[in-house]
C-alpha cells in the first residue's frame, strides 16, 4: 500500500456526517489503495490488520462492519449523489476488506487531470490519530494550503464542516475546549480568533513549526486507555462464571466478560453484571449491547477521556438495578 492518499477538494469539502475513528481510518486505507490499470480503477484491497485495526476481535470486526456500511450509505453531490464506493465487504477467507470504486467518481480519486479538478494529497505513513474529527480537520486544513492567504474560517462554517451541524457544540468556549483544542494538540497545529470587538468573527490555523509531525502523529498501535478506578478491587480476586450459566454460554459469556474488563470495567462491577443477569443470556446481551454503543461513542468523542465510567453510566441507565 502506497504511503499517500488523494482526493479531490470538492469531496474534501462537502459537508458529512461524523464519521467514527475507525471508519476514518478504513477510508484513509482505501484511497491508499487506490491504483490505476490501462485507465480502470482497480480492486480495493485492505488489511484490516494493521491498516484499520491493531489485533483481530469480535468487537473490532463490529466495529469494521460498521465504518463499511457507513462508507457505502455516503452520498456526496460532487460525485452526481452517488457514493464513492461500488461494493466493500470482508473477505471470508482472508479477513481483508476488499470491494470496488464506482467508475463514475474516478476523476476524484487519481489525480486526473480533467474538468478543473483540484485535488489534496496526504502521506498517512505511520500516522495514526485517536480522534476522528482530528481526520476531518486535516483534511479541510490541507485541502485549502495552497491559497495565498490562510484560510478565515467563520464559526458557523468550521463547525458544519467538521460536525455537520450547529447544536452539538452551540457555545465557542466550549466547541474550542471540547473539540478545537484537543485536535489541534493532536495535529500540532495552532489557531487564532480574529474579532470584531469582542464578537469573534473568524477562526485562522497554522502549523506549529516548533514540532515535528512525527511527534504528533499517533503511534501506528491502539491507543492504551487506563482508566480511573471507581472501586477497590479485592486482591487477587479473579473472574468466575457461576453455574447458573449453562456449559454452552458460559465460553461466550467468559469472552464478553474479558471485553468489558479491557474497555476498563473491574472484576467486582463484571461479576455484579453477572450476578444482575442470573444465568439469564438475554439480560447478559442487553448489558454488552449498551456497553458496545458506549465504548462507540467514546471512539468519536475525544472530550469523553475515562471510557471506563462512561460505559458504566450507560449500563445503569440502560439496565437499572445492576450497580
Amino acid at each position: 500500500m502506497k504511503p499517500q492518499a488523494c482526493i479531490s477538494n470538492a469531496v474534501i469539502r462537502e459537508n458529512q456526517p461524523v464519521m467514527t475513528v475507525t471508519e476514518a481510518r478504513l477510508f484513509v486505507a482505501c484511497l491508499r489503495a487506490v491504483t490505476l490499470s490501462a485507465g480502470e480503477l482497480q480492486e480495493i484491497r485492505v488489511r484490516m490488520v494493521p491498516d484499520v485495526i491493531s489485533s483481530y476481535s469480535g468487537q473490532a470486526y463490529s466495529l469494521v462492519r460498521d465504518a463499511i456500511e457507513s462508507l457505502k450509505g455516503r452520498k456526496y453531490e460532487a460525485a452526481g449523489g452517488e457514493s464513492l464506493f461500488a461494493t466493500l465487504e470482508i473477505e471470508d477467507q482472508t479477513g481483508d476488506v476488499v470491494g470496488a470504486w464506482n467508475p463514475a467518481v474516478r476523476e476524484h480519486l487519481t489525480d486526473y487531470k480533467a474538468n478543473d479538478v483540484t485535488y489534496t494529497t496526504l502521506d498517512w505513513q505511520d500516522k495514526r490519530f485517536k480522534n476522528a474529527h482530528t481526520y476531518r480537520l486535516l483534511w479541510l486544513l490541507k485541502s485549502y494550503q495552497s491559497l495565498h492567504t490562510p484560510k478565515v474560517w467563520k464559526v458557523e462554517e468550521l463547525r458544519l464542516a467538521i460536525l455537520n451541524d450547529l447544536t452539538t457544540y452551540p457555545n465557542l468556549a466550549d466547541f474550542r475546549r471540547g473539540l478545537l483544542d484537543k485536535v489541534c494538540a493532536e495535529l500540532g497545529y495552532g489557531y487564532e480568533t480574529k474579532k470584531r470587538g469582542k464578537r469573534v468573527t473568524g477562526i485562522v490555523f497554522k502549523a506549529l513549526p516548533v514540532r515535528n509531525p512525527a511527534q504528533v502523529a499517533i503511534d501506528f498501535k491502539e491507543p492504551v486507555v487506563t482508566p480511573k478506578k471507581t472501586q477497590k478491587e479485592a486482591p487477587g480476586k479473579t473472574l468466575e462464571i457461576g453455574a447458573e450459566w449453562s456449559d454452552s454460554d458460559k465460553p461466550i459469556v467468559a469472552q464478553k466478560c474479558s471485553v468489558l474488563q479491557k474497555r476498563g470495567l473491574t472484576v467486582p462491577q463484571v461479576m455484579q453484571i453477572l450476578s444482575w443477569c442470573g444465568g439469564s443470556v438475554a439480560k447478559f446481551d442487553k448489558v454488552t449491547k449498551a456497553a458496545h454503543g458506549a465504548y462507540c461513542e467514546t471512539q468519536t468523542n475525544g472530550g469523553i477521556t475515562n471510557v471506563a465510567a462512561y460505559i458504566v453510566a450507560r449500563i445503569k441507565k440502560d439496565c437499572p438495578g445492576i450497580f
